[in-house]
């Protein structure tokens, strides 16, 4: 269900949710750990820099927390502002972890010991969100946004505001049906899966005028 790299080993931490267990892979694929204390339909994983892995499970108001090695260290976040109806994706990035909270229509900005910062709950002034399904962030901390709604994915920047929408419905080139995954490989290269076509398509940002 979800996928989260070590940008310093280049390990690979994979949430397996229908066997209630994650699996850190090195680079060239070979599985060298295997992690179920306290895991229980797991969403998706992010990592930290200092190799910490960041768990959220299904329907669960908390974030999990594991060292480098898979050992469970504490639940953080799931108070007040901070509590998560339905999340389904995670980011840490300089230090600010952000999920997406499908049920509770927000994205949820926490710092790295999970306490709230703020929650986003729109694409700017044309739409609510209306289902957030998946999240990646930058690194200067934009999030790349897929949603539900007639405007399915946006970029916003660190303060929440649109910065722009990315592509559009349809059946044609550079089009989507149903996007399910985004990635930015840079500022400038954005990538997203399309489920129903079985494509991932490509986009450039343009230059800022």
């Amino acid at each position: 269900t979800g996928i989260g790299v070590d940008k310093v080993t280049n390990d690979i931490w994979v949430c397996d949710q229908r066997e209630n267990k994650i699996i850190r892979f090195d680079s060239n694929g070979k599985p060298n750990l295997r992690v179920t204390k306290n895991v229980r339909r797991p969403m998706d994983v992010a990592i930290g820099k200092d190799g910490s892995a960041y768990v959220i499970m299904s329907k669960k108001s908390t974030i999990f927390k594991y060292d480098k090695n898979g050992k469970f260290l504490e639940a953080i976040g799931g108070t007040g502002k901070g509590s998560m109806i339905y999340p389904t994706t995670i980011t840490v990035s300089n230090d600010f972890i952000h999920i997406t909270d499908y049920a509770g229509k927000r994205i949820l900005k926490l710092d790295i010991k999970g306490e709230f910062i703020a929650e986003f709950c729109s694409k700017g002034e044309q739409e609510p969100l209306m289902g957030p399904s998946c999240l990646h962030t930058d690194s200067d901390g934009n999030m790349y946004v897929l949603d539900l709604g007639e405007i399915p994915i946006v970029i916003l920047s660190p303060d929440g505001k649109l910065i722009s929408k990315i592509g559009e419905f349809g059946e044609g080139k550079g089009q989507f049906l149903y996007p399910t995954g985004i990635l930015a490989k840079s500022n400038e290269d954005i990538y997203v899966l399309d489920n129903t076509k079985n494509t991932i398509l490509n986009f450039k940002k343009k230059p800022d005028k």
